[in-house]
């Protein structure tokens, strides 16, 4: 009966500890996209380049990957 007693305290304190570690850091570096959008994410060449400057980049060439019939 101790033991059974020890090991559930066991685990609840394991449990506690595991959600503790996670809420501590599973919001450290959430992405807000749309704040986030004004960031920079590389400079090259001097050049610094935003979020919004790749994701336009990216939905172009998408979009002419999908009409060349290339997309998915």
């Amino acid at each position: 009966m101790k033991k059974q007693v020890v090991a559930i305290v066991g685990i609840l304190a394991a449990t506690a500890i595991m959600i503790y570690l996670a809420a501590l850091y599973g919001n450290r570096n959430r992405f807000d996209y749309l704040k986030d959008l004004d960031k920079t994410i590389f400079t090259l060449d001097g050049t610094d380049y935003q979020l919004r400057d790749m994701t336009y980049y990216i939905a172009r060439q998408d979009m002419g990957d999908r009409k060349a019939g290339n997309g998915l």
